[in-house]
């Protein structure tokens, strides 16, 4: 049973169903993803900020948390080997992702 499926790319209807699975480099298992409205095939994560990126997405929190915390550009890119472009790169893509107010303020 899924709890979460994303509406297809293509026609924004939910329509959608698991197809296959494959295996990435660094981030593990991901689902292919089919649309029967229009018959189109996407990966579960085609169209948002997490689609293409190549270093591991835990690697991506640290480097962050760092920038959060204080750390400047060059101080971040020195201490974790990365380009400083990679850094605002990853800055600007994951900008738009906050905590929704409900998550913050969950109660029992």
């Amino acid at each position: 049973m899924e709890l979460f499926s994303p509406p297809c790319p293509c026609c924004a209807q939910d329509e959608v169903h698991h197809h296959a699975n494959y295996m990435t480099q660094a981030h593990g298992l991901r689902t292919i993803l089919h649309c029967r409205r229009c018959d189109i095939y996407f990966s579960e994560t085609f169209a948002t900020p997490l689609a293409g990126l190549r270093t591991p997405l835990s690697r991506i929190i640290e480097v962050l948390k760092s920038r959060t915390e204080g750390m400047s550009l060059n101080a971040t890119a020195r201490t974790f080997s990365v380009s400083k472009n990679s850094v605002i790169a990853w800055e600007r893509r994951l900008s738009g992702i906050k905590p929704t107010k409900d998550a913050l303020c969950f109660t029992p």
